[in-house]
């Protein structure tokens, strides 16, 4: 809703006249105020044909950008290029018909959640979710310092695993010639392919490693749960009926 109430405030401003051609009435009312400000209906019913109206606003507003008898300028407003693009991710339309999708048309990587910034995404780490970007900072950790520094700050997309950005934090501090003789490391930023070849570079890295997240391991069965004769090169299972040999 906010995204058409944008496309519709920059048409306003850009061809009145044209515009005021094209929208309901019942539109002054619907969009005249920022949507997250707005007191939505309680009931689903109420809820389901709120958001199947907005969706039928804007593809009127978008057939009409595209018709013949628009000025050929608006087809080229960023705000109106954008209202597209979110209605192609969360509507479809089938004849006349215009359907909320049941799930975005698009991974959440590439979902727009911000008609005023189109690189936000949303994203969740355990219990915090978030619109925006992440920020990952670098900062110096020694015992005797009263007071740490920051050298280093990156931001990225939002839906950027932080794992993915730990071996280009590092070598960001050390082109600025602050090589660290110890890392401390957040778990989300560690794996076993990473305290490999940070080792490999003459790097110590210390922080908790990721639990499994198997289903396996939830279940009791996780590779910690077997015992592991290296010798005999035996596994026994967890239930200790029943034990496997291997062949190199």
């Amino acid at each position: 809703g906010e995204t058409l109430r944008a496309a519709l405030n920059v048409l306003a401003e850009e061809e009145e006249d044209w515009l005021l051609t094209v929208i309901e009435e019942d539109w002054f009312d619907r969009y005249a105020h920022r949507f997250e400000l707005q007191r939505f209906p309680k009931g689903k019913t109420a809820q389901e044909e709120l958001r199947d109206a907005v969706g039928k606003d804007g593809w009127r507003l978008l057939e009409a950008v595209r018709g013949e008898k628009a000025p050929k300028r608006v087809r080229d407003l960023p705000d109106v290029k954008l209202l597209q693009q979110v209605w192609d991710q969360h509507y479809e339309k089938k004849g006349d018909q215009v359907k909320w999708r049941d799930g975005p048309a698009v991974l959440n990587g590439e979902r727009i959640v911000s008609p005023y910034d189109s690189e936000a995404r949303e994203s969740r780490k355990r219990d915090t979710q978030w619109l925006g970007y992440k920020v990952h900072l670098v900062e110096t950790c020694e015992e005797s310092e009263k007071v740490h520094v920051i050298t280093h700050v990156a931001t990225t997309v939002a839906t950027i695993p932080d794992v993915m950005q730990t071996e280009a934090l590092l070598d960001a501090v050390s082109e600025k010639g602050l090589e660290p003789k110890i890392a401390l490391m957040d778990m989300g930023y560690l794996s076993g392919v990473i305290l490999v070849n940070q080792r490999a570079k003459g790097r110590e890295i210390i922080g908790p490693v990721l639990p499994d997240p198997s289903r396996q391991n939830q279940a009791g069965y996780g590779v910690t749960a077997f015992e592991v004769d290296w010798e005999q090169k035996k596994a026994t299972c967890p239930q200790k009926q029943t034990s496997k040999r291997w062949v190199e």
